[in-house]
């Protein structure tokens, strides 16, 4: 069966250090070029509906996690800000006097 011809492109750009990193991989991977090696990760990724919903990194639950607690910390340093810790009263100079 004669394989589809391809009419559509898709584009975008790679800084140096992107494109050579997709080179290389392509080299190791025993891919033509860079087209080939970005259509098979897409189809793979396509193919496989779980690798959209959990890429590799952090999960979503422990990202979440993080800005919780950095929201939180962030709360109690605004509050602090708003509400300083009352300094103790000044003494009465003639209580101060008298000792």
């Amino acid at each position: 069966m004669p394989a589809k011809s391809r009419t559509r492109m898709v584009s975008f750009r790679l800084t140096t250090e992107e494109y050579e990193r997709f080179r290389q991989l392509c080299l190791a991977r025993g891919l033509r070029n860079v087209s080939e090696l970005v259509r098979a990760a897409v189809n793979h990724m396509l193919n496989e509906p779980a690798a959209l919903l959990h890429p590799t990194g952090p999960s979503f639950e422990s990202r979440l996690a993080h800005l919780e607690d950095r929201l939180h910390s962030l709360a109690l340093t605004v509050e602090t800000l708003h509400h300083p810790d009352p300094a103790p009263p000044p003494q009465p100079l003639r209580q101060a006097a008298a000792r």
